[in-house]
């Protein structure tokens, strides 16, 4: 009798990246792909993602569309050498990429420099702006972008003589239906959490690096999600993982977490 072959979960994320922004041999930049069911939506594509796209047994064509929070290299670094990927794997369906607003004249002229023109890759590209509040569908999923101030402070330093930059920052709910994700992406403050949080969310993934451990508790506590799960975790915690754990456990009451690490596969 040939036993059964597991069954892959409707519903799960695999982290190609959990890094934060300083680069380490343990882990590679910000990365994400979520499965709801027949969508797959990839978040973020920091350096090193598309080895580990290729090695999470994603096909060229498997992916609905990218969705960028914003445009620190932890985030973006990879891009030209995804659609690279993408072109000399041979895929042919179109790519939807969901970007800040000004973030996307860098991303084609990123592009051109790198000679990856559209008459050449071979699949079509839709570039799509995003607005804080206003949803958009990719296909089953209902896509939420909210405004991170992760990187106000930047604007107010470097907006005057970067006027083309974009300081634009997004968080993400993700709804299907039947689960909804928050995904904080990089955040400025704790408090941001509590609306990613509203309505209730099966699967909060956060990161662990600009906010403190305390005062983002307090926020998870509030409306606890179904499951935490913590990603770009500074490096300073590297290493001392069984000391995070107590530490997080002991902000989330009865939350369950995991503290993510690249190559997971998390079911929700």
């Amino acid at each position: 009798m040939t036993p059964d072959r597991p069954t892959k979960p409707s519903h799960s994320l695999q982290c190609l990246g959990v890094g934060e922004g300083k680069a380490c041999g343990r882990r590679h930049s910000s990365s994400f792909l979520y499965r709801f069911g027949p969508t797959r939506l990839l978040v973020d594509c920091g350096d090193g993602m598309s080895h580990a796209l290729i090695r999470a047994g994603a096909g060229p064509d498997d992916v609905d569309a990218l969705l960028l929070s914003h445009m620190h290299s932890d985030h973006v670094g990879g891009f030209s050498m995804l659609i690279q990927t993408l072109w000399l794997h041979r895929r042919r369906r179109r790519l939807a990429i969901h970007a800040p607003a000004r973030a996307i004249p860098a991303l084609k002229a990123w592009m051109h420099a790198t000679i990856l023109h559209e008459n050449l890759i071979g699949f079509e590209l839709d570039w799509v702006p995003m607005e804080a509040g206003k949803p958009f569908v990719i296909g089953t999923v209902e896509v939420l972008p909210q405004t991170s101030s992760h990187l106000e402070s930047l604007q107010r330093g470097f907006g005057a003589v970067l006027p083309n930059t974009a300081f634009e920052a997004f968080s993400f709910q993700l709804w299907d239906g039947q689960r909804r994700v928050a995904h904080t992406a990089d955040i400025g403050r704790a408090d941001e959490v509590e609306r990613l949080l509203r309505p209730h969310v099966d699967l909060l993934v956060t990161e662990l690096s600009h906010v403190e451990l305390t005062e983002l508790g307090a926020s998870i506590r509030g409306n606890p999600p179904g499951k935490a799960v913590f990603i770009h975790v500074s490096s300073e915690w590297l290493g001392t993982e069984p000391s995070l754990d107590s530490r997080i456990r002991g902000q989330l009451d009865a939350v369950p977490f995991l503290v993510a690490g690249d190559g997971d596969t998390i079911p929700f």
